[in-house]
């Protein structure tokens, strides 16, 4: 599951921008869903494998329902590459990797546990 939206985000200061993608992110999930306020910062490509969020997810984390990674893209490229229905696999994969692409400033909200690059 992946959800992908674009927010007019140019000439924002990170905190306007994380306001307005937390906002939109919970709009997008069930009621009472809790978004963690803490962001990192990457730039250039720092992990080039395939790999769960796993200090992120729910398997980690035991919590009752998923959690999300959300992404915040400031580049018009393609973004990464997930494993479709891969946070339900374990500890083999069936699903084949998609490509998510995009414009500058989309935000890209995915289970924390499927797999991706």
């Amino acid at each position: 599951m992946y959800y992908q939206c674009n927010e007019k985000l140019e000439n924002l200061n990170v905190m306007q921008k994380q306001n307005i993608i937390k906002e939109k992110v919970l709009s997008n999930l069930p009621k009472d869903y809790v978004f963690l306020d803490y962001y990192y910062y990457i730039k250039g490509c720092s992990l080039s494998t395939f790999h769960r969020d796993v200090t992120s997810g729910q398997k980690y984390l035991n919590t009752k329902y998923p959690t999300y990674t959300v992404i915040l893209y400031e580049y018009t490229c393609d973004f990464l590459s997930l494993c479709p229905n891969s946070h339900n696999q374990f500890p083999f994969i069936y699903s084949k990797p998609v490509d998510i692409s995009g414009n500058l400033n989309t935000v890209v909200i995915f289970n924390s546990d499927i797999l991706h690059e």
